[in-house]
This record gives structure tokens, sequence and C-alpha cells, in this order.
């Protein structure tokens, strides 16, 4: 790996990361752990870092949305993932990872997907039951939808949560759901670019 990003344009050793103890996996359900993740991300946030939370699997994100919410309660969050995510519960919890953005609305977040491709009928209610709180941008439209689209459609902060999933099967097969027809690497950047 080298040290000077092209996309950044610097040499990333040289942007201050601060990296946190790894936040040991709990084995006795997803609320608990999801409790974990948002202890950590409450720290970093009162400590006034920037927190950026990789790997794992996507349940934790309600955790960290939970930390998140107390100072910035008017920010959207955007959802790139291959799945809206929006099922009030899933194998027989609401904390789950098909569950994730579904408890970000129920935080009172408003949510943008971009990259949706596979849908499930409790997706599909969720998106009539919250209507304007929860758009979407499917991936089989990405020719009419732009990124300039995407964040017009969202608030002044923004909260980013990226599921490798949301990524074309060929480029990215090593994730539990694998799903062709997702963004290229190139445009996932472009999206992201145009966010930031």
């Amino acid at each position: 790996l080298e040290p000077y990003d092209e996309e950044l344009k610097t040499d990333f050793t040289q942007l201050g990361f601060f990296t946190t103890d790894e936040i040991e996996a709990g084995m006795d359900g997803p609320e608990k752990m999801v409790g974990r993740v948002h202890q950590a991300v409450a720290k970093v946030l009162e400590d006034g870092k920037f927190p950026f939370m990789f790997g794992g699997e996507h349940s934790l994100t309600s955790g960290a949305l939970r930390a998140f919410r107390k100072g910035h309660p008017r920010a959207t969050v955007l959802h790139v993932d291959a799945h809206p995510d929006l099922r009030p519960e899933y194998e027989g919890t609401k904390y789950g990872h098909a569950s994730v953005m579904h408890r970000a609305l129920d935080l009172g977040f408003d949510v943008v997907n971009a990259g949706a491709r596979e849908v499930s009928h409790e997706d599909k209610a969720a998106w009539k039951k919250f209507g304007k709180r929860a758009k979407h941008f499917l991936a089989r439209e990405k020719e009419v939808w732009t990124p300039a689209d995407v964040v017009r459609s969202l608030s002044e902060e923004v909260y980013v949560t990226f599921d490798v999933d949301a990524l074309d099967s060929g480029i990215m097969p090593a994730t539990g759901t694998p799903s062709p027809g997702g963004f290229s690497w190139y445009e996932a950047l472009h999206l992201l670019r145009k966010v930031a």
C-alpha cells in the first residue's frame, strides 16, 4: 500500500489518524453489541474527534447512530447498500443488519439509500410508511439519477454508511450478499466525492 493517495492528493500517513482499541465482539446478542458500539462512538464524539468505523456487520451502525444523534439531530443518513435494510425486524431481532435503517428512522433521522437492487416486501412497505423520510436511488436507475441528485436530497450534515455489497459483485465478491449490478469503484468514489 503506497502512502500517497491519488484520490486525496496527499500522504494519508500525515492526516493524524487515531485508532481506538478493538471493541470485543459479544456473543450475547446484537442488541448488546449495538450498545457497546454506541458507548465507543459516543466517547470519540465527546473527545471532539471525527468517528470512522471500518468493518463489522452492518447492524453495528445502529449504535454509532445513537451516539451521533445527540450532537447532530438534523443529519441525514446516506446509506450506500444493495439493500434498503428497512425491515422492522429480521430473524427474530430488530437489531439485525436487515433492520438497521428502520432503526435510523426510529431515531428520527431521514435516510437516503443509494444503490439498492435487492428489495424485500418489508422494505417496500417501509418506503410507503416513511414516505419522504426514506428516499431511494435504485441501482437499476443509475443512468437516470446522478450523484448530484443524491446530494440534493441530503441535509447539511450527513452520516455516511457504506456496505461493501453496494459495489458490484464482480469487484466485491467477498460479502455475505453478493449481487450484480452494483457500483463500480469509480462510481462509488464519484458519489462519495460529491457528498464530501
